[in-house]
């Protein structure tokens, strides 16, 4: 992570035409990567799927909860506006929290693709197609 300072220029209002400066501190987020975590020889990738499986899971039931949350606040808003408003509106209500919960759920797949993607499974893939290249030519 590294942090870059900018003095920027800013025009005051008409009575006033002297510029002002202003310093900004900007953060960027470099890496994406894990923080430095200490591991045991051998333990590294096993603990890093662990930790990225978990945090795919987390995300899943966060997504769970708010579709659930959606769907009483529009249920609750439904039923004050009109007689049997609960009942009326279950489709529109169970759609529109399904759908919420469906985008906070479109980076699972992606963060378990990164969970797999370990220096273990990259040599496991080498060395299957290594040992398919063989009898299958077109693999060459």
């Amino acid at each position: 992570m590294t942090t870059d300072t900018k003095t920027l220029s800013k025009q005051e209002t008409a009575a006033d035409t002297s510029p002002a400066k202003v310093a900004v501190t900007v953060t960027v987020d470099d890496d994406e990567t894990d923080p430095e975590y200490k591991y045991s020889k051998g333990l590294k990738d096993g603990q890093r799927f662990e930790r990225r499986v978990t945090k795919a899971s987390r995300k899943v039931a966060k997504a769970v909860a708010l579709g659930f949350d959606v769907y009483l606040e529009r249920r609750d808003r439904s039923a004050g506006k009109k007689r049997d408003g609960a009942l009326r509106d279950v489709a529109k209500n169970v759609s529109k929290a399904t759908g919420e919960a469906l985008k906070e759920i479109s980076e699972v797949p992606y963060d378990l693709a990164l969970a797999f993607d370990t220096k273990g499974t990259r040599k496991l893939t080498k060395q299957v197609i290594r040992s398919l290249a063989v009898p299958l030519p077109f693999l060459r």
